[in-house]
């Protein structure tokens, strides 16, 4: 069943790429250092997986030892030896492993992708190996050397000879020459191994190897450090634990400036509220300042009645005709006027201000003498319900009267039946005209 199986696999299995079929290089690209050489068209047909393979004097070869390394540091070792070798400016490698050493070829990638293109060959669907990858230059059976012995060998390649020198399971160095090398070029390969006295100084027969069904290593850019993977996943478990306390944060940075886009709106929605506001305040100021003068100018009291007061009061401490009255200045809540002595002295500072009080809307009375001149500044209140206005200032107590008052020798007073005075006269025939700005009479 498995033979019938594997019979009919080869209907789909390109030619060149069966395992029961010899690898042939002319089904393949051939870069030489003389040009390249083509596959055949029906190879071409048959699959499009062509190698493009490189002859060995199209690139150049490094020989690292890892019998001293660890297999599991012998990819990093590898990995470093890489890092530190590129003979071209554009450098592609390729790592062929053998026993306990590794060879890392080393060609031109710009040179040759210029090749590619230039064939006409589809880049895409090519692989770029070197010769060492399909021919291993190693002994083929014990006749020829004993692998556990230091021995050198002679290989045939595609443009040239390769000289290997093998040691204990390993190759120690290998060297290329377009034609078969001298005498002396042998002797030189060995003096750089260290084993000239031991080998022998002539070059051996050129051996012919077969090539190889399947090509041997890997590509430079698929080897990786061993510990890639752990430390990645590593990273990936740092990353998962910090995106936690950075979802926290990111979410708490964005509630703050929530909360500070709500403060500031709250903030103008404030300042508007506090601007109307303010602005009713400033209107109601203005409308109880406006209110204020208007009680003020319409609460003075009367400056006929005013004037009729002070002359019935400086009638009771003085004899008719004795006082002259002169400067009157009628302000709001202020009064201040002046009287002269016509005969004698004028009445006392103290009995002015006694009889002054007695009056519910005299308050704070003043009295300045000057000869026989007195000055008396008053301060008006507004009498309620027969007492004072202002309770800061207690009423002054009753004092005895020095000499009958005009209302008790005659009626009160009427605007129609003023004395008839020429002061009064005067004061009567300007009261419209003062108004708030008070009554002077000489």
């Amino acid at each position: 069943m498995q033979k019938r199986l594997s019979g009919w696999l080869k209907f789909f299995i390109p030619a060149n790429l069966r395992s029961d079929r010899s690898f042939s290089i002319e089904d393949h690209f051939c870069q030489t250092r003389q040009g390249v050489i083509g596959p055949h068209a029906a190879s071409t047909k048959q699959s499009a997986n062509i190698f493009w393979i490189l002859s060995r004097g199209c690139y150049a070869v490094k020989v690292l030892e890892l019998g001293s390394v660890p297999e599991a540091k012998r990819l990093d070792a590898i990995r470093l030896a890489i890092a530190g070798w590129s003979p071209f400016s554009a450098s592609e490698h390729y790592v062929v492993p053998a026993a306990d050493s590794a060879i890392i070829c080393a060609w031109d990638a710009a040179a040759t992708t210029a090749l590619i293109l230039e064939s006409g060959a589809d880049i895409a669907q090519l692989r770029v190996l070197p010769e060492s990858a399909l021919r291993r230059f190693e002994p083929v059976n014990s006749a020829i050397a004993d692998l556990t012995k230091n021995t050198a060998a002679l290989y045939r390649a595609v443009d040239g000879f390769v000289g290997v020198f093998h040691g204990a399971s390993r190759i120690l160095a290998e060297q290329w020459w377009p034609e078969l090398p001298s005498d002396s070029n042998w002797r030189n390969f060995l003096r750089s191994t260290g084993q000239l006295e031991s080998a022998d100084p002539s070059p051996p027969a050129a051996i012919t190897l077969p090539w190889l069904k399947e090509p041997l290593g890997f590509l430079a850019s698929q080897v990786r450090n061993s510990t890639s993977q752990r430390e990645l996943l590593v990273v990936y478990a740092l990353a998962l634990a910090l995106s936690f306390p950075t979802i926290w944060y990111a979410n708490e940075l964005r509630q703050l400036f929530s909360l500070k886009r709500e403060a500031a709106q709250r903030l103008l929605s404030t300042e508007k509220t506090l601007d109307v506001a303010l602005n009713a305040r400033e209107q109601s100021l203005s409308a109880q300042q406006r209110a204020t003068q208007l009680l003020e100018l319409f609460s003075q009291p009367d400056p006929l009645q005013l004037f009729l007061t002070v002359s019935n009061v400086l009638s009771q401490i003085a004899a008719a005709g004795a006082l002259q009255l002169g400067d009157w200045d009628l302000r709001p809540q202020q009064l201040k006027f002046s009287i002269q002595a016509t005969s004698g002295a004028p009445p006392a500072a103290t009995a002015l201000v006694k009889a002054l009080e007695q009056e519910t809307m005299f308050r704070d009375v003043e009295v300045r003498t000057d000869g026989s001149r007195v000055n008396i500044t008053i301060r008006l209140v507004k009498p309620s319900g027969g007492q004072a206005a202002d309770s800061s200032s207690p009423a002054p107590k009753p004092a005895p009267k020095l000499a009958p008052t005009s209302s008790e020798l005659m009626p009160p007073p009427k605007k129609a039946a003023l004395p008839a005075s020429p002061f009064v006269a005067h004061v009567h025939a300007n009261f419209e005209k003062t108004n708030t700005a008070g009554i002077r009479a000489i």
